[in-house]
């Protein structure tokens, strides 16, 4: 399943991918660790691509447009 970025499930996702292979490609030659304590530089990057602040109704026409609606209520197994 690929999460699209026009919804914040699938923004957090590729913002992490792409922090940890900076990481991985910095001097110290492995990734860090994504935790809270990197909650602010996210919460910014939020804001610069619009998803924050945001308003109820606006997100769940972003997720019903991305065909996401009740994904998380779906049964895997």
């Amino acid at each position: 399943m690929e999460f699209p970025t026009s919804i914040v499930s699938g923004d957090v996702i590729a913002y992490s991918q792409a922090y940890l292979r900076e990481g991985a490609e910095s001097e110290y030659g492995g990734p860090p660790t994504f935790a809270s304590a990197h909650a602010g530089h996210y919460l910014r990057h939020l804001k610069d691509v619009g998803f924050f602040p945001d308003n109820p109704e606006k997100c769940r026409q972003r997720v019903a447009e991305a065909g996401f609606t009740n994904f998380f209520e779906q049964k895997v197994i």
